[in-house]
């Protein structure tokens, strides 16, 4: 099972897992909504639009004052590629160290170098300035040609969690590379399955992968607005619950 240590909850009466439904959001309003439908940690961005860039100290200390639940947030400085100048990272640096000032919980980043692979170096950076915060590797994993590689690779850096899809377009589309992850992984660093996870196939991901926690932004496909939908989180983490129950 994975270790969600330092997170809130939501608890399976009968098995007591520890499931973890994480929502990234970009605005204030849109966190606290996801937390009061189900919540159980927050992933602060600005501009999902382009995948998530760094919210401003200001959005992440408000946040922080007023949310419940766990908040990490993206340190991402523009969308052009994973790959970063040594004054592109002095920067992202120095803003891992203002957004945990300002009370975030964790900081999620992520970095290639020249040749395609994990930037270790400065991640190890990442981690030694942000600890004892979690440091999450965002899904710049997903654009590693040996996930397995550079799964040892995070844990030797010292990295908490990562977010992926298990290199497909959607988690769901990659359960079977997601589940191989988990059992790599063995323990020593979370996986969190992202990417198009709704109330329709949390089920499914969680019985072939063996995962405990999903990420997603829960948006209303309908209404194609960016903001999180509190009954699709609410119908998510009961259709979870559900799946738990019936394993009794």
């Amino acid at each position: 099972m994975q270790s969600n240590q330092g997170t809130s909850s939501w608890q399976s009466n009968r098995f007591d897992i520890d499931f973890q439904l994480e929502v990234c959001v970009e605005r204030i309003d849109d966190a606290l909504l996801a937390v009061t439908a189900g919540a159980t940690r927050i992933e602060l961005n600005q501009a999902l639009g382009q995948s998530g860039l760094t919210p401003s100290v200001g959005s992440c200390e408000q946040l922080c004052r007023t949310c419940a639940v766990p908040v990490v947030t993206m340190v991402r400085p523009h969308s052009h590629s994973f790959h970063y100048t040594s004054s592109e990272k002095a920067a992202m640096l120095r803003d891992c160290q203002d957004l945990l000032a300002a009370g975030a919980g964790g900081i999620v980043i992520g970095a290639l170098d020249d040749n395609g692979w994990i930037d270790t170096k400065f991640l190890r950076s990442v981690a030694a300035i942000c600890s004892p915060a979690e440091v999450v590797f965002h899904r710049a994993f997903d654009e590693l040609t040996d996930q397995a590689q550079g799964l040892k690779q995070l844990i030797d850096c010292g990295i908490q969690r990562v977010l992926t899809s298990g290199g497909g377009r959607t988690a769901i589309e990659s359960v079977g590379k997601l589940k191989r992850l988990i059992e790599l992984a063995d323990g020593c660093i979370e996986i969190l399955p992202g990417s198009g996870v709704s109330s329709s196939n949390a089920v499914e991901l969680v019985a072939q992968t063996g995962c405990t926690q999903l990420h997603g932004s829960f948006t209303n496909r309908e209404t194609h607005l960016s903001c999180p939908d509190p009954q699709e989180i609410a119908a998510t983490l009961a259709a979870v619950h559900a799946f738990f129950n019936e394993r009794r």
